[in-house]
């Protein structure tokens, strides 16, 4: 690839259940510490009632402090129209802004932009208990011709918060990014989807700057309901412990909330800034498998990892490097039976025994926010040498034949280079190889 138009990372922002900037997310990965627990947000009883579960465990990011969303005056007034996922992207945005050094070293407004992933943004329970009042009779039942009427207890833009495109929206709006525009939603996948988004938009010369990331939260009732069909961790006398990528006694997913952020330039950008580089994109690949449509009864056991298989090797075959050339693979891991067991298969068949690691097992599944979270775990590990263990990955199942990291960080043995991959079970998958210098 031409020097020129090689796209590069100069700034990184993450907001996690295992620590909210770079620092503290690194060394919680490097010492195993994990972020999933039972929820204190809800009630048991009332998880019970609203969603059918009986284990409200989750992931969710603590000590969140919206300060740096106050600083900025325009933004004051708008919290009440930001939803969490809009509060937790907002931050990893600035946090990166701030790491590229954007504030002293400038670029050009209308040569910015913006793509963010992004999913179905869930109403916090809390908000709707007002209108399920009004909207139910004396004896309990819900009444969709009370719902007209029921609407006129709500704060008049409350549905504002609850649109995909707002993290991209209230971002672009503060920093005054005047170039390209865009929010994916396409679950899992939607994080690493904006990064290669962004970064084709700047090798198309529309942008020299471009913010990408992902962000969800899905530490709600309403999210376990909504997801069951993934199939969750049951693991409630051991929360910490619950979510197992490629583990033989893994038993389902651990939701969980956050957002990462990274600032991608042309090279030509990053120099004229004279800003430090993290590393580059190199090649990526993005395919798809045909599958049922889960809402007719299909289940996440249809997936296959055909999609997976086909998007490293494409991946691989475009970065023009060979399997060994790799330090190790960011996997998925999300902790499902299926799931893992495809994705291990697929990794084998293309890399053979490269050493792969997830972070899941710390993180939780934080859908559209997963995959950028680990483009930035990825990117630390190269530039620490180190490759961070997948945390309770404790006996590799057998049906998942590859070198997992667990126990304690390994070496990277002054490999420059790594492989991400994400995937859903609709069937989208994607893999991106990085670099550093």
């Amino acid at each position: 690839m031409n020097t020129s138009s090689e796209v590069v990372i100069t700034g990184m922002g993450i907001v996690s259940p295992i620590g909210i900037g770079l620092d503290a997310f690194w060394d919680s990965l490097l010492h195993r510490r994990g972020g999933t627990g039972v929820s204190d947000a809800y009630p048991r009883e009332d998880v019970s009632r609203i969603s059918g579960l009986s284990w409200p465990i989750s992931a969710e990011v603590k000590d969140f402090d919206i300060a740096r969303i106050q600083a900025w005056k325009s933004l004051r007034r708008s919290l009440k129209v930001m939803s969490r996922d809009a509060q937790l992207g907002f931050v990893a945005s600035d946090y990166a802004r701030e790491d590229s050094r954007l504030s002293e070293k400038l670029a050009d407004p209308a040569r910015q932009g913006i793509v963010y992933g992004a999913m179905m943004t869930l109403v916090n329970l809390t908000e709707l208990e007002r209108l399920s009042r009004t909207t139910t009779t004396d004896d309990g039942e819900f009444q969709m011709t009370l719902m007209g009427d029921g609407f006129n207890v709500m704060y008049p833009l409350w549905m504002l918060k609850y649109l995909p495109n707002m993290t991209a929206s209230h971002t672009g709006i503060t920093y005054d990014l005047q170039g390209p525009s865009n929010t994916l939603v396409c679950g899992e996948t939607a994080g690493v989807g904006a990064l290669l988004e962004a970064t084709r938009i700047i090798l198309r010369g529309q942008a020299d700057l471009m913010y990408a990331g992902g962000t969800s939260s899905c530490a709600y009732p309403t999210a376990w309901k909504h997801f069951w069909i993934y199939g969750l961790s049951q693991n409630i006398e051991h929360p910490d412990e619950a979510m197992r990528p490629f583990d033989v006694n893994r038993d389902g997913l651990v939701f969980g909330e956050g957002a990462a952020t990274c600032i991608l330039e042309s090279r030509e950008s990053a120099e004229k800034r004279d800003v430090p580089i993290y590393g580059k994109i190199l090649a990526w690949a993005e395919t798809s498998e045909p599958l049922p449509r889960l809402a007719e009864g299909a289940s996440s056991d249809a997936f296959t990892g055909k999609s997976i298989e086909n998007a490293l090797r494409l991946a691989l075959e475009r970065s023009g490097l060979a399997a060994e050339d790799l330090a190790f693979v960011m996997a998925s891991g999300n902790g499902s039976v299926q799931g893992d067991k495809a994705e291990a298969q697929a990794i084998r068949g293309v890399l053979g025994d490269t050493p792969v690691t997830s972070i899941r097992g710390a993180t939780g599944h934080v859908m559209s926010a997963s995959g950028m979270m680990e483009v930035v775990a990825a990117i630390l590990s190269l530039r620490n040498g180190l490759i961070p263990p997948a945390k309770n990955c404790d006996e590799i199942a057998p049906e998942c034949p590859i070198r997992v990291v667990t126990g304690e960080a390994i070496s990277t043995q002054g490999k420059k280079a790594a492989m991400v991959v994400n995937y859903n079970f609709y069937g989208q998958a994607c893999a991106v190889v990085l670099a550093c210098e």
